[in-house]
């Protein structure tokens, strides 16, 4: 849907990759297992609200994306992205597992894996 510019990691080279918010989604769908159709509706299950929170934390964190199309694109108030990612950083400050998860959804990313 939304065309964004490169992103960069530290101490890694990116060539000329393009990351989307719905490739970051569809990564997050097969690393969560909650369907895209769950990330982007309106359910408040746990599970599903983790997945949604992931995807936006990783789309604002890994592209350029404004926070009013972020918004846009889960069809939520722009007001909703930073909690979201707050959420996200509050989580991976209490569960290492959490940024081993991140850290493989990146890696997918930086390699061009689906």
């Amino acid at each position: 849907m939304f065309s964004l510019n490169y992103f960069s990691l530290p101490g890694v080279r990116v060539e000329d990759r393009r990351v989307t918010a719905d490739r970051i989604v569809n990564l997050v769908v097969q690393a969560t297992g909650i369907s895209e159709k769950q990330i982007l509706g309106r359910s408040r299950a746990a599970k599903i609200v983790y997945a949604r929170h992931l995807s936006i934390y990783l789309i604002r964190r890994l592209t350029k994306m404004k926070v009013v199309d972020i918004g846009y694109y889960f069809n939520k108030d722009h007001s909703s992205v930073p909690t979201s990612v707050v959420n996200i950083e509050n989580m991976i400050d209490v569960n290492s597992d959490m940024q081993e998860q991140i850290d493989a959804i990146k890696f997918a990313i930086l390699n061009n894996k689906q």
